[in-house]
């Protein structure tokens, strides 16, 4: 038994830090202090054994239920973009802001939609830690949404399908194929857009705006 506890007791940490769900998380994390407990009680410390059940246990589940009951508030930064994300008299809408908005609908979270003028401002905030989603006419990155040609013209500049002006296909001297992705460091938001993908919901959403 002695053997067998501390063994478990890595195994449900892995298995903590891996979680995606944060209520499964934090039952994971009380099943974590059950076992500390019993193990201080098998080594011949009830003191300190006592303490963990006082502060391991219930204190740290008590904030931990505190913290999943508040409203999480997530960043997402944004260009606007026809198609991806638009911008509205009467609000916001697009491929990216309905799969954005599933998202937070599903773990709880407030959404904080922040304006940037240019792809690179963007992308740059999302890798210093101010964003946690970055979206728009973001081609040959992140999780792919949308396919789409990126047009190198006569000057040397490349353009998305979208960013492209009716003048600017008399200048194409070549193209590639590439898509709109959204980038996002963060595993749970990967995590949804990979199943979102196998449901066939990124499809359904992309149809609505396509055809």
């Amino acid at each position: 038994m002695r053997e067998i506890i501390p063994w478990t007791m890595v195994a449900v940490s892995f298995f903590v830090i891996i979680q995606n769900n944060p209520t499964r998380a934090v039952l994971l994390r009380i099943t974590l202090s059950i076992l500390a407990i019993a193990a201080y009680m098998l080594y011949m410390a009830p003191d300190v054994a006592l303490a963990e059940a006082m502060l391991g246990s219930l204190l740290t589940t008590f904030l931990y239920i505190l913290m999943l009951k508040s409203p999480v508030s997530i960043r997402v930064g944004y260009v606007p973009s026809r198609f991806l994300i638009e911008e509205h008299p009467w609000g916001m809408d697009g491929i990216f802001k309905e799969l954005i908005d599933l998202f937070s609908k599903k773990n709880g979270y407030d959404v904080e939609y922040i304006r940037f003028k240019s792809v690179d401002e963007l992308v740059e905030s999302l890798e210093s830690g101010y964003l946690d989603i970055a979206c728009g006419p973001i081609t040959g990155k992140g999780f792919p949404i949308l396919e789409t040609r990126v047009f190198t013209l006569d000057s040397g500049e490349e353009k998305d399908f979208l960013s492209m002006k009716r003048e600017d296909f008399y200048r194409i001297k070549e193209s590639k194929e590439d898509h709109y992705g959204i980038l996002s460091k963060r595993r749970e938001i990967n995590s949804f857009l990979r199943e979102a993908e196998e449901r066939g919901i990124i499809r359904e959403i992309v149809k609505k705006y396509t055809t």
